[in-house]
């Protein structure tokens, strides 16, 4: 009877020693499973702050792109305006210069005419005197 108890005794400890082994080998898997599931949790999170980074450099630069095309705008309409305003004051400039070379030109024509009417017209009184002065003779 101590024999047999002592095989069974035996018999338990190379069961427990089994268990024991399988308990470790379980305990092993399921580290190794959450090591793994860890490496691939940081290496998702590296990456999403990798993509993160990658968007935020390109909003960036999109965002600098824009700033730089709404200044070229600016300054662009700031000089078109520049050129409109220049314009404009040339038509006024030269539609003045033409109101006073028509003003000046109609001045002389009608000094002119007058001068040449005055001409005439003195012409005519002597052509008469000449004429009264022959009758008279």
């Amino acid at each position: 009877m101590e024999k047999l108890h002592l095989e069974k005794v035996k018999e338990l400890k190379t069961r427990e020693q089994e268990t024991v082994l399988r308990i470790k080998e379980k305990e092993r898997q399921v580290e190794q499973v959450a090591y793994e599931h860890r490496q691939k949790v940081m290496k998702d999170e590296e990456l999403l702050r990798y993509r993160e980074a990658d968007v935020k450099k390109t909003m960036e630069m999109e965002l600098l792109m824009v700033k730089q095309e709404r200044d070229k705008c600016k300054s662009l309409q700031g000089e078109y305006e520049g050129k409109l305003s220049e314009m404009t004051n040339i038509k006024l400039k030269l539609e003045k210069n033409m109101s006073e070379e028509l003003s000046n030109f109609k001045a002389n024509y009608q000094r002119q005419f007058q001068d040449k009417d005055f001409e005439i017209h003195r012409r005519n009184l002597a052509v008469d005197e000449d004429e009264n002065r022959v009758k008279l003779q």
